[in-house]
């Protein structure tokens, strides 16, 4: 799976965890293996958040470093004048 897939995929596992922990309530883990599975989602959810944080982090220390790139580029290049 290439880095898009699996930030899409961690996406979308926050969001279904979300929607499902959100109709969780207390009562209902009296039911036999709710309290199991609302672990198990939570932990699923909290796993694909942080895979998420550190996607982002890498994305903006690339996102900063084509800046500069980019910056550098257009202050050498970017005046016609200067290739004069």
């Amino acid at each position: 799976m290439d880095d898009i897939e699996q930030l899409i995929a961690n996406l979308r596992t926050v969001y279904a965890s979300l929607a499902f922990l959100r109709q969780v309530e207390g009562p209902e883990l009296l039911v036999a293996g709710r309290a199991e599975q609302t672990r198990q989602q939570k932990d699923a959810m909290l796993i694909a958040y942080r895979q998420l944080e550190s996607s982002i982090d890498e994305l903006g220390q690339q996102v900063e470093e084509e800046r500069q790139r980019m910056d550098v580029a257009l202050q050498q290049y970017g005046d016609p004048e200067k290739l004069r």
